[in-house]
């Protein structure tokens, strides 16, 4: 069996709670634009900022963060379409049941990786670099972040964005060229299988899945 907490994907949730942090912190105010494009990909991610710290750094205990977390995964994520994408071919087996089953234990993971890892990676700075209109529907936001303490070597961030419900949400977040939604996707598919593409069954391992182990 995969163990998909110990996968590089996995792996990288805790780095990327960081960055929610680095974009509150040092990310630059970025001027409205009008019409649709790249001005309302990079106001998406600048508004991620505004709203990350307040509610992470006034978080009281773990239940409160996760709490903080939820709500801007919520806000800012496209958390059902990178649940799908990450279950594969598996996704049009599963009965609706299964799928709901599915995307919540998925969502319950993320934030709590997310959650423990906001303290474990200190932040230098972060830049933004430059924003790229793919289509007419999606965009991505390049940026660099740098950590403590290695500030002189920053990690290539890059932020995917596509039009959901009006507006922009991240479905994927490329460190280093690696892509989280590829990653776990991988991760996903190889531990259904293995079990002999039992979905209920993969459910249950997700849940008892804790960031970490």
């Amino acid at each position: 069996m995969v163990d998909v907490s110990a996968t590089p994907g996995a792996r990288l949730l805790g780095r990327l709670a960081a960055l929610l942090l680095a974009f509150a912190r040092f990310a630059p105010p970025l001027p409205a634009r009008a019409g649709a494009g790249t001005g309302e990909a990079e106001r998406a991610i600048a508004d991620l900022a505004d709203r990350a710290l307040p509610g992470l750094v006034a978080a009281a205990d773990s239940a409160a963060r996760e709490r903080a977390v939820r709500q801007l995964l919520h806000e800012s994520f496209d958390l059902p379409g990178m649940g799908r994408f990450m279950l594969g071919r598996f996704w049009r087996q599963a009965s609706e049941t299964e799928r709901q089953e599915y995307l919540s234990a998925f969502e319950d993971l993320v934030v709590q990786t997310f959650a423990a890892g906001i303290e474990e990676y200190p932040v230098e700075r972060l830049s933004l670099r430059a924003t790229r209109q793919e289509d007419g529907e999606s965009a991505s936001v390049h940026s660099e972040i740098f950590l403590r303490p290695n500030p002189e070597r920053p990690f290539r961030v890059e932020w995917r964005l596509r039009q959901s419900e009006g507006r922009y949400r991240i479905y994927d977040i490329v460190v280093e060229g690696l892509s989280l939604s590829v990653l776990l996707r991988d991760a996903f598919v190889q531990t259904t299988q293995a079990g002999g593409g039992n979905v209920r069954d993969f459910i249950q391992r997700l849940r008892l899945m804790k960031p970490g182990n």
